[in-house]
């Protein structure tokens, strides 16, 4: 009996000290709080990024299991990687060469206690574009033009240059900076001079994917086109003309807008609209700020075509007010209460001008 009692004594120590190894992976497994690091949120299919994380001390040598989760869809990456003495961890993973494109979690299992790690959520570009999105309208000679697209797996870092070839003729329309998620939205101007009939944009991304569109370009979309006056920041001009194809711009609205370095302004205005002839004579607004550098003006037809012409916007015009008083001191020396003068002096001093306006200063100022 007492040998029996021995015996059984010694395998319930046995029993208790395997209970006390596995008591870390009978307690709960739980999603830590601590992010999983991760050095792209933007991977690209096949490529490579860094990692980083801690499951605790609790976690201590422990091995690492890693999965990609999309969609409820798991997928588990070949890495595996082993925990320090306090339970952390860093190495380098490789993305699966086909991956889907859209958001996905990357997940650290750390496999002594059972405890995640989730990654914020990262997003795989889809696959380049193999044509651009283009507007419902025919681009035409000297209208405006978007042209959008996707270079593919890229990190979002890059640029796509544009042309446009038109019976062999390459027209550099300039060169889009791309998203975080490798896509493109920008506006060009259709050449005067490139021929009317087909043509082919193209996109040559820096990650060395090209994305074409054939096209047709048309004619210029407005006829007859004028200012009433040089168009001035913060001051409103007439603008005329004769929208083309007259039975798709009869009786239609209008509208007008700047565009520099692929991004379009809209710029505000009254009387809007063709008549039964397809012409309008408009008024529109200039805000201030808009500055005075070079630009090219749009003018968007009621089909949707558009019509574009580079101007330099001149200078705010000084406003002369001739019944301030002015101090005798100062600028205005010498000139007494010659309240023009004063303020002519002032406006030369202050505002901003072209060469035209500071001539028209002086004029003005040896006229009093």
């Amino acid at each position: 009996m007492k040998n029996f009692i021995s015996r059984f004594a010694g395998k319930k120590i046995i029993l208790i000290s395997a209970m006390l190894l596995f008591l870390p992976l009978l307690a709960g497994a739980a999603t830590l709080n601590a992010m999983l690091n991760v050095g792209t949120v933007y991977p690209v299919s096949g490529g490579t990024t860094n990692i980083s994380g801690s499951c605790g001390t609790a976690a201590s040598y422990s091995a690492i299991s890693l999965a990609l989760i999309q969609n409820g869809i798991s997928t588990t990456l070949p890495t595996v990687m082993t925990t320090d003495t306090n339970g952390s961890f860093t190495g380098t993973i490789t993305f699966p060469s086909s991956y889907g494109a859209g958001s996905a979690t990357l997940v650290a299992t750390c496999n002594r206690t059972g405890d995640t790690i989730n990654s914020p959520t990262l997003t795989f570009a889809v696959p380049a574009s193999s044509s651009f999105g283009l507007p419902a309208y025919t681009p035409s000679q000297g209208g405006i033009f978007n042209l959008s697209g996707l270079c593919g797996p890229s990190n979002g870092i890059g640029t796509a240059v544009l042309t446009l070839n038109s019976f062999g003729n390459n027209y550099a329309l300039g060169t889009a900076n791309l998203t975080q998620t490798a896509t493109f939205s920008y506006s060009v101007t259709i050449p005067q001079n490139a021929g009317v009939g087909k043509a082919t944009f193209k996109a040559a991304c820096s990650n060395g994917n090209t994305i074409t569109s054939a096209t047709n370009i048309g004619s210029p979309a407005v006829n007859l086109f004028a200012f009433g006056s040089g168009p001035l920041p913060g001051q409103s001009t007439s603008v005329s003309g004769s929208c083309a194809n007259a039975s798709t711009n009869q009786n239609g609205t209008v509208s007008f807008s700047l565009l520099r370095n692929g991004a379009i302004t809209n710029l505000p205005g009254s009387n809007n609209f063709t008549n039964n002839n397809s012409t309008f004579n408009s008024s529109v607004f200039f805000p201030s700020s808009v500055g005075s550098d070079p630009a090219t003006f749009v003018v968007a037809c009621p089909n949707g075509a558009t019509f574009s012409n580079v101007i330099m916007l001149g200078a705010m015009a000084p406003v002369v007010v001739s019944t301030v008083n002015m101090p005798t001191g100062g600028v205005a020396a010498g000139h007494g209460q010659n309240s023009t003068f004063n303020y002519l002096v002032l406006a030369e001093n202050q505002l901003p001008r072209s060469r035209a306006a500071r001539y028209e200063l002086q004029v003005a100022k040896e006229l009093l």
